[in-house]
């Protein structure tokens, strides 16, 4: 019983590193998804704005370029079934048409990016190649840390009474 107040400790101590290395210990592999349709005008300029990024030599070996025609006769069947299965339902959702967008992506985040900008997505891509994917959407990781650490405490002053009483 007298070794529960230490174990507290080490456990907490234990969780509290492993939430704040956890984004460090992230795949830095980083994917954009640029998916347009062929025939489309203003698309071509979007191209080119994609292209110019991929040129950057600070992405070579941490961002992978993927085009994804998703036009019907582009004949890049799995750019038209990624299309038509996960991001067209979303446009309908949103009562939103998306011409042209990029998808960035690791293994376990992704951001669509309708706002095609250089500025835009340099900002995404750099977050997720610094390994913080979420810090454009919310602090979910501080929070989960403070619960943490606020029940931890509160279990160790349970049973320091505990053992008083």
């Amino acid at each position: 019983m007298k070794y529960i107040h230490t174990i507290c400790v080490a456990i907490v101590l234990f969780l509290f590193f492993f939430c704040m290395v956890q984004p460090a210990l992230a795949e830095k592999k980083v994917i954009l998804d640029f998916f347009y349709s062929g025939g489309c005008g203003s698309c071509l300029t979007k191209l080119l704005i994609i292209q110019g990024l991929e040129q950057n030599e600070s992405y070579n070996t941490t961002v992978f370029f993927h085009y994804k025609n998703y036009a019907a006769d582009s004949g890049d069947e799995a750019a038209i079934q990624e299309y038509q299965t996960v991001y067209e339902p979303m446009m309908l959702a949103n009562h939103s048409v998306w011409l042209s967008f990029v998808v960035i992506k690791n293994v376990t985040d992704r951001t669509i990016i309708t706002d095609i900008t250089v500025e835009n997505i340099t900002r995404v891509l750099n977050t997720y190649i610094a390994g913080t994917p979420n810090a454009e959407r919310s602090d979910e990781t501080p929070g989960f840390v403070l619960i943490l650490i606020l029940s931890s405490i509160a279990f160790v002053l349970f049973m320091k009474r505990k053992r008083m009483s």
